[in-house]
């Protein structure tokens, strides 16, 4: 009986790999999503903010800066990461007696996106917030 128990909770070959494959594709899809924000939102935004001569906050600042660096790089940076997130989540899903590093692991890829999501929503309404606030004042 405990030895069922230890041959179920251990992963077999396909399966890790079936479980590897899944979680890469659900972290690159998010990471896509980020990306696509920051290559094609934030432009957007900055040209409002430009346009307006407003002089910005340090996290906005920060956010047009890794919306440039983002779309200058994506292309070249996306496989490496994803590659490396494939290799991490190989191992820990291979060695692990349990599957939760392999979870953990999942667990704060999926926050540390959600975490620069977060940052640059907030990059970018803090501008739109005073420039919504001045308008209101001068009109």
């Amino acid at each position: 009986m405990m030895q069922e128990q230890a041959h179920q909770e251990q992963p077999s070959g396909s399966g890790t790999l079936r479980g590897t494959v899944f979680t890469v594709v659900v972290h690159g899809i998010a990471l896509l999503a980020l990306a696509g924000v920051l290559v094609f939102q934030v432009p957007r935004y900055e040209e409002t903010f430009r346009d307006a001569r407003m002089t910005l906050p340090r996290l906005t600042m920060v956010v047009i800066s890794l919306s440039s660096l983002t779309k200058q790089n994506l292309l070249m940076l996306l496989p490496p990461l994803l590659a490396a997130d494939a290799a991490v989540c190989f191992v820990l899903r291979s060695r692990a007696a349990t599957a939760m590093p392999s979870r953990l692991w999942s667990m704060a890829v999926i926050a540390v996106l959600l975490l620069v999501a977060l940052l640059v929503v907030l990059g970018l309404y803090l501008p739109l917030r005073s420039l919504t606030d001045s308008l209101a004042h001068s009109a």
